[in-house]
C-alpha cells in the first residue's frame, strides 16, 4: 500500500462547531424564556435556570469563538499536533467527514510535557475541526483526507487480520 505524502494543516475556527454552539445558545435562551412565561410569575427556579442557561450559553460561545492556533502535521507515517512552541505525537481517528469538512480526535503518546519553565501540560487529547477553507489549495486538502482515512484504513486492516489469525 503506497503512504500517504507529508501534509500539514493550520487550525483555524470551524463554522460547523460555531453554527451548532449558536444553535444550542438558541435554544437553551428560548427554553428558559418559555419556562419562566408558562410558570406565570418569576420565581427563584426560574432565576436559577436562567442563570444556569446564560452561564452555560457563555461557555459555550466562548469557546467556540476563542482563536485556534497550531497545526497538524503528517510526515514518515506519524500525527504531530503543534501548538505554541509544544509538539505532541499521536494518532488521529476520524469521527465526520462531509468532505470538506473532518471531526477528528487527536490523542497524544505523551501523557504530561514539560515546559522550559518545569511546568508541566497535560494530555493533549481533542477534538480538532478540519475544514477545506484552511487548506491553501485543493491538493492540499486531498492530500491531508488521503493522510487521515489511508492511516485509518491501514490500522483497521491490521486489527483486522491480528484477530483472524487465532482461529
Amino acid at each position: 500500500m503506497q503512504t500517504a505524502p507529508a501534509v500539514s494543516t493550520p487550525l483555524g475556527a470551524s463554522w460547523v462547531y460555531r453554527s451548532i454552539a449558536l444553535l444550542i445558545t438558541i435554544i437553551l435562551i428560548a427554553a428558559c424564556a418559555l419556562f419562566t412565561l408558562a410558570s406565570g410569575s418569576f420565581s427563584a427556579k426560574n432565576g436559577l435556570l436562567c442563570a444556569l442557561t446564560t452561564a452555560a450559553s457563555a461557555w459555550l460561545l466562548h469557546d467556540a469563538f476563542r482563536p485556534v492556533r497550531g497545526a497538524l502535521h503528517f510526515a514518515a507515517g506519524q500525527w504531530v499536533l503543534a501548538q505554541g512552541d509544544i509538539e505532541y505525537a499521536g494518532t488521529i481517528a476520524p469521527r465526520i467527514d462531509l468532505q470538506s469538512y473532518v471531526l477528528v480526535y487527536f490523542v497524544a503518546f505523551e501523557t504530561n510535557h514539560k515546559q522550559p519553565d518545569g511546568t508541566s501540560t497535560r494530555p493533549q487529547s481533542i477534538w480538532l475541526h478540519l475544514e477545506r477553507k484552511h487548506m491553501r489549495n485543493m491538493p492540499d486538502w486531498l492530500a491531508l483526507r488521503r493522510a487521515i482515512f489511508a492511516r485509518t484504513s491501514t490500522q483497521t486492516a491490521a486489527s483486522a487480520s491480528v484477530g483472524t489469525h487465532g482461529h
